[in-house]
Protein backbone atom coordinates (compact mmCIF):
# COMPACT_ATOMS: atom_id res chain seq x y z
CA UNK A 1 0.00 0.00 0.00
CA UNK A 2 0.72 3.44 0.25
CA UNK A 3 3.31 5.00 3.24
CA UNK A 4 3.76 8.63 3.83
CA UNK A 5 7.23 9.95 3.95
CA UNK A 6 8.60 12.87 5.86
CA UNK A 7 9.61 14.79 2.85
CA UNK A 8 5.57 14.79 2.22
CA UNK A 9 4.92 12.32 -0.46
CA UNK A 10 2.68 9.09 -0.97
CA UNK A 11 4.76 5.97 -2.15
CA UNK A 12 3.75 2.83 -2.90
CA UNK A 13 5.94 -0.13 -2.54
CA UNK A 14 5.40 -1.60 -5.99
CA UNK A 15 4.10 0.19 -9.04
CA UNK A 16 1.37 -1.42 -11.81
CA UNK A 17 3.11 -2.26 -15.26
CA UNK A 18 2.58 0.75 -17.43
CA UNK A 19 0.04 1.34 -19.97
CA UNK A 20 1.03 2.46 -23.60
CA UNK A 21 -0.67 6.32 -22.35
CA UNK A 22 2.28 6.09 -19.39
CA UNK A 23 4.70 5.38 -21.57
CA UNK A 24 3.82 7.96 -24.25
CA UNK A 25 3.52 10.40 -21.70
CA UNK A 26 7.16 9.47 -20.11
CA UNK A 27 8.54 10.52 -23.74
CA UNK A 28 6.51 14.17 -23.87
CA UNK A 29 7.94 14.76 -20.04
CA UNK A 30 11.66 13.87 -20.84
CA UNK A 31 11.11 15.98 -24.44
CA UNK A 32 9.98 18.97 -22.23
CA UNK A 33 11.92 18.83 -18.56
CA UNK A 34 14.93 16.79 -20.29
CA UNK A 35 18.49 16.95 -18.10
CA UNK A 36 15.58 17.63 -15.44
CA UNK A 37 13.56 14.18 -16.21
CA UNK A 38 14.23 10.54 -15.71
CA UNK A 39 12.48 7.27 -15.95
CA UNK A 40 14.52 5.03 -13.73
CA UNK A 41 11.79 2.04 -14.62
CA UNK A 42 9.37 1.91 -16.29
CA UNK A 43 6.75 2.31 -14.32
CA UNK A 44 8.57 5.08 -13.07
CA UNK A 45 9.52 8.56 -13.43
CA UNK A 46 10.95 11.64 -11.53
CA UNK A 47 10.93 15.52 -12.28
CA UNK A 48 13.33 17.90 -11.23
CA UNK A 49 11.71 21.56 -11.52
CA UNK A 50 11.84 24.69 -9.64
CA UNK A 51 8.11 27.43 -9.34
CA UNK A 52 7.88 30.80 -7.91
CA UNK A 53 6.70 31.07 -4.87
CA UNK A 54 4.69 34.30 -4.63
CA UNK A 55 4.22 34.40 -0.90
CA UNK A 56 7.31 34.36 -0.04
CA UNK A 57 8.67 35.73 -3.62
CA UNK A 58 11.34 33.30 -4.44
CA UNK A 59 11.86 30.47 -6.41
CA UNK A 60 11.24 27.25 -4.98
CA UNK A 61 13.44 23.82 -5.87
CA UNK A 62 11.68 20.89 -5.89
CA UNK A 63 11.47 17.46 -6.87
CA UNK A 64 7.81 14.81 -7.65
CA UNK A 65 8.49 11.19 -8.67
CA UNK A 66 5.22 9.17 -10.25
CA UNK A 67 4.87 5.71 -9.95
CA UNK A 68 1.89 4.04 -12.25
CA UNK A 69 -1.09 2.95 -10.64
CA UNK A 70 -1.26 -0.51 -9.47
CA UNK A 71 -5.64 -0.62 -8.88
CA UNK A 72 -5.88 0.24 -12.92
CA UNK A 73 -3.91 1.57 -15.72
CA UNK A 74 -3.27 5.07 -16.20
CA UNK A 75 -4.56 8.01 -16.91
CA UNK A 76 -7.79 5.70 -15.65
CA UNK A 77 -6.57 6.17 -12.25
CA UNK A 78 -4.07 8.56 -10.76
CA UNK A 79 -0.75 8.13 -10.13
CA UNK A 80 0.90 7.58 -6.63
CA UNK A 81 3.51 10.92 -6.31
CA UNK A 82 6.11 12.15 -3.94
CA UNK A 83 6.70 15.17 -3.42
CA UNK A 84 9.67 16.80 -1.73
CA UNK A 85 10.06 20.75 -1.86
CA UNK A 86 13.40 22.56 -0.41
CA UNK A 87 13.00 25.08 2.93
CA UNK A 88 9.35 24.35 3.34
CA UNK A 89 7.63 23.14 6.27
CA UNK A 90 6.61 18.85 6.22
CA UNK A 91 3.29 20.00 6.89
CA UNK A 92 2.74 22.23 4.01
CA UNK A 93 4.76 19.59 1.73
CA UNK A 94 2.45 17.12 2.90
CA UNK A 95 -0.46 19.19 2.37
CA UNK A 96 0.91 20.28 -1.23
CA UNK A 97 1.01 16.33 -1.99
CA UNK A 98 -3.02 15.76 -0.65
CA UNK A 99 -4.01 18.87 -2.93
CA UNK A 100 -1.99 17.70 -5.80
CA UNK A 101 -3.39 14.36 -5.91
CA UNK A 102 -6.84 15.91 -5.70
CA UNK A 103 -6.11 18.08 -8.34
CA UNK A 104 -5.39 15.09 -10.33
CA UNK A 105 -8.28 12.85 -9.86
CA UNK A 106 -10.31 15.68 -11.68
CA UNK A 107 -8.26 14.64 -14.85
CA UNK A 108 -8.82 11.39 -14.87
CA UNK A 109 -8.86 9.80 -18.43
CA UNK A 110 -6.27 12.53 -20.10
CA UNK A 111 -2.78 12.41 -19.50
CA UNK A 112 -1.84 14.24 -16.19
CA UNK A 113 1.58 14.23 -14.92
CA UNK A 114 2.07 17.60 -16.68
CA UNK A 115 -0.50 19.54 -15.57
CA UNK A 116 0.28 18.27 -11.67
CA UNK A 117 4.06 19.81 -12.14
CA UNK A 118 2.58 23.01 -13.83
CA UNK A 119 0.16 23.21 -10.63
CA UNK A 120 2.55 23.38 -8.08
CA UNK A 121 2.01 27.22 -7.50
CA UNK A 122 -1.69 27.04 -6.76
CA UNK A 123 -0.88 23.64 -4.85
CA UNK A 124 1.24 25.61 -2.71
CA UNK A 125 -1.48 28.33 -1.88
CA UNK A 126 -4.00 26.16 -1.35
CA UNK A 127 -1.46 23.93 1.10
CA UNK A 128 -0.72 27.04 3.05
CA UNK A 129 -4.23 27.99 3.25
CA UNK A 130 -5.36 24.50 4.43
CA UNK A 131 -2.89 24.19 7.03
CA UNK A 132 -3.41 27.61 8.37
CA UNK A 133 -7.26 26.64 8.82
CA UNK A 134 -6.03 23.86 10.50
CA UNK A 135 -3.62 25.16 12.70
CA UNK A 136 -6.48 27.57 13.76
CA UNK A 137 -9.12 25.05 13.93
CA UNK A 138 -6.96 23.10 16.31
CA UNK A 139 -6.00 26.42 18.90
CA UNK A 140 -9.73 27.64 18.70
CA UNK A 141 -11.19 23.85 19.78
CA UNK A 142 -8.12 23.93 22.65
CA UNK A 143 -9.66 27.38 23.58
CA UNK A 144 -13.34 25.90 24.16
CA UNK A 145 -11.76 22.67 25.74
CA UNK A 146 -10.11 25.09 28.50
CA UNK A 147 -13.50 27.18 28.70
CA UNK A 148 -12.22 30.20 27.13
CA UNK A 149 -14.16 29.57 23.51
CA UNK A 150 -17.58 30.81 22.97
CA UNK A 151 -19.97 28.07 23.65
CA UNK A 152 -22.24 29.19 20.65
CA UNK A 153 -19.10 28.08 18.36
CA UNK A 154 -18.68 24.66 19.17
CA UNK A 155 -19.21 22.13 16.88
CA UNK A 156 -19.41 25.08 13.92
CA UNK A 157 -17.86 23.71 10.80
CA UNK A 158 -16.74 19.93 12.62
CA UNK A 159 -18.45 17.16 10.68
CA UNK A 160 -19.14 16.26 7.58
CA UNK A 161 -21.78 19.03 7.66
CA UNK A 162 -19.80 21.75 8.27
CA UNK A 163 -17.23 20.57 6.22
CA UNK A 164 -19.54 20.75 3.66
CA UNK A 165 -20.85 24.12 4.18
CA UNK A 166 -16.72 25.27 4.32
CA UNK A 167 -16.54 23.00 0.74
CA UNK A 168 -19.33 25.23 -0.93
CA UNK A 169 -18.32 28.24 0.66
CA UNK A 170 -14.50 27.84 -0.80
CA UNK A 171 -16.13 27.04 -4.34
CA UNK A 172 -18.54 29.98 -3.86
CA UNK A 173 -15.49 32.72 -3.29
CA UNK A 174 -13.60 30.88 -6.37
CA UNK A 175 -16.81 31.65 -8.58
CA UNK A 176 -16.95 34.65 -7.93
CA UNK A 177 -13.24 35.35 -8.31
CA UNK A 178 -12.98 33.95 -11.34
CA UNK A 179 -15.89 36.16 -12.37
CA UNK A 180 -14.29 39.06 -11.57
CA UNK A 181 -11.09 38.58 -13.68
CA UNK A 182 -13.36 37.54 -16.27
CA UNK A 183 -14.90 40.58 -16.20
CA UNK A 184 -11.52 42.71 -15.89
CA UNK A 185 -10.20 40.65 -19.16
CA UNK A 186 -13.44 42.19 -21.15
CA UNK A 187 -13.27 45.20 -20.55
CA UNK A 188 -9.29 45.26 -20.78
CA UNK A 189 -10.17 43.50 -24.27
CA UNK A 190 -12.66 46.40 -25.15
CA UNK A 191 -9.40 49.14 -24.67
CA UNK A 192 -7.15 47.27 -26.34
CA UNK A 193 -9.41 47.28 -29.20
CA UNK A 194 -9.86 50.76 -28.42
CA UNK A 195 -6.38 51.74 -28.45
CA UNK A 196 -4.24 49.30 -30.18
CA UNK A 197 -5.92 48.75 -33.53
CA UNK A 198 -2.25 48.91 -34.93
CA UNK A 199 -1.30 46.05 -33.42
CA UNK A 200 -4.09 44.59 -33.84
CA UNK A 201 -3.95 44.95 -37.74
CA UNK A 202 -0.62 43.70 -37.66
CA UNK A 203 -1.67 40.37 -36.70
CA UNK A 204 -4.32 39.78 -38.91
CA UNK A 205 -1.38 39.88 -41.37
CA UNK A 206 -0.13 36.44 -40.10
CA UNK A 207 -0.97 33.32 -42.42
CA UNK A 208 -2.74 31.73 -39.24
CA UNK A 209 -5.55 35.02 -38.74
CA UNK A 210 -7.28 33.56 -41.91
CA UNK A 211 -7.57 30.16 -40.36
CA UNK A 212 -9.03 31.52 -36.41
CA UNK A 213 -12.67 30.64 -37.25
CA UNK A 214 -11.60 27.21 -38.48
CA UNK A 215 -9.27 26.31 -35.94
CA UNK A 216 -12.35 27.85 -32.94
CA UNK A 217 -15.04 26.02 -34.60
CA UNK A 218 -12.37 22.31 -34.48
CA UNK A 219 -11.78 23.28 -30.91
CA UNK A 220 -15.50 23.99 -29.78
CA UNK A 221 -16.58 20.81 -31.89
CA UNK A 222 -13.82 17.97 -30.75
CA UNK A 223 -11.94 19.65 -27.87
CA UNK A 224 -8.51 19.63 -29.75
CA UNK A 225 -7.05 20.64 -32.75
CA UNK A 226 -3.84 19.82 -34.84
CA UNK A 227 -2.16 22.77 -36.39
CA UNK A 228 0.82 22.54 -38.60
CA UNK A 229 2.02 25.70 -39.93
CA UNK A 230 5.70 27.46 -41.57
CA UNK A 231 7.60 29.02 -38.98
CA UNK A 232 6.64 32.14 -38.41
CA UNK A 233 3.21 31.77 -39.44
CA UNK A 234 1.48 32.71 -36.03
CA UNK A 235 1.09 29.38 -34.16
CA UNK A 236 2.76 29.87 -30.60
CA UNK A 237 1.71 33.77 -30.52
CA UNK A 238 -1.45 33.75 -32.28
CA UNK A 239 -3.10 31.07 -31.78
CA UNK A 240 -3.40 30.88 -27.56
CA UNK A 241 -4.85 34.23 -28.18
CA UNK A 242 -7.50 33.37 -30.33
CA UNK A 243 -8.74 30.86 -27.65
CA UNK A 244 -8.60 33.22 -24.93
CA UNK A 245 -9.94 35.83 -26.63
CA UNK A 246 -13.31 33.45 -27.70
CA UNK A 247 -13.22 32.48 -23.98
CA UNK A 248 -13.59 36.52 -23.39
CA UNK A 249 -16.48 36.88 -25.36
CA UNK A 250 -18.11 33.82 -24.16
CA UNK A 251 -18.01 35.10 -20.46
CA UNK A 252 -15.74 32.26 -19.96
CA UNK A 253 -12.06 33.72 -19.64
CA UNK A 254 -11.94 33.86 -15.83
CA UNK A 255 -12.40 30.07 -15.93
CA UNK A 256 -9.97 29.26 -18.51
CA UNK A 257 -6.22 28.65 -18.60
CA UNK A 258 -4.23 28.37 -21.13
CA UNK A 259 -0.60 26.50 -21.44
CA UNK A 260 2.11 26.40 -24.46
CA UNK A 261 4.81 24.37 -24.23
CA UNK A 262 8.58 25.34 -25.91
CA UNK A 263 11.57 23.38 -26.25
CA UNK A 264 13.23 25.94 -24.60
CA UNK A 265 13.13 28.51 -22.05
CA UNK A 266 14.59 31.43 -24.29
CA UNK A 267 11.58 30.84 -26.75
CA UNK A 268 8.94 30.79 -23.79
CA UNK A 269 10.15 33.90 -22.44
CA UNK A 270 10.51 35.70 -25.79
CA UNK A 271 7.30 34.42 -26.96
CA UNK A 272 5.63 35.49 -23.58
CA UNK A 273 7.13 39.03 -23.93
CA UNK A 274 5.99 39.18 -27.56
CA UNK A 275 2.05 38.23 -27.31
CA UNK A 276 1.92 40.77 -23.83
CA UNK A 277 3.73 43.63 -25.88
CA UNK A 278 0.66 42.76 -28.65
CA UNK A 279 -2.06 43.46 -26.17
CA UNK A 280 0.06 46.40 -24.01
CA UNK A 281 0.51 44.52 -21.53
CA UNK A 282 3.07 43.78 -18.91
CA UNK A 283 4.38 40.03 -18.62
CA UNK A 284 3.11 38.36 -15.89
CA UNK A 285 -0.07 40.03 -15.60
CA UNK A 286 -2.93 37.66 -18.22
CA UNK A 287 0.53 36.49 -20.54
CA UNK A 288 2.88 34.18 -17.98
CA UNK A 289 6.18 32.32 -18.53
CA UNK A 290 7.16 29.79 -15.94
CA UNK A 291 10.50 27.88 -16.96
CA UNK A 292 13.55 26.54 -15.03
CA UNK A 293 14.70 29.05 -12.06
CA UNK A 294 12.08 31.85 -13.49
CA UNK A 295 8.82 32.46 -13.43
CA UNK A 296 6.09 35.02 -13.86
CA UNK A 297 2.68 34.56 -13.09
CA UNK A 298 -0.76 35.68 -11.51
CA UNK A 299 -3.60 34.90 -10.45
CA UNK A 300 -5.09 37.02 -13.32
CA UNK A 301 -2.46 34.90 -15.78
CA UNK A 302 -4.69 33.13 -18.84
CA UNK A 303 -1.78 32.10 -21.13
CA UNK A 304 1.13 30.39 -20.04
CA UNK A 305 4.04 30.04 -21.87
CA UNK A 306 6.39 27.47 -20.57
CA UNK A 307 9.41 24.38 -21.11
Amino acid sequence: GMVLRREGGLRCGQAGPPSQDWLDEMEVLAAIFMEDFESPADSKARVSTSFFDDKQEEERRCELEFWHPRSAPYPEEVPLVRLSVADLDAKVVLEMTRVSVEFAEELKGTPMIHDIVMNLPQALTAARENVRRATLGLTKQNLQQSGFGASADAGKGNGPRGRGQAKRHTAKRQSLHNERIGRELKERHLEIQRTHGDKIAKRKTLPVASFSGEILGVLNQYGFCVVCGETGCGKSTQIPQFVLENEIAADRAGYCSIICTQPRRISAIGLAERVAFERGEKVGDVIGYSVRLDSKTSARTRITYCT
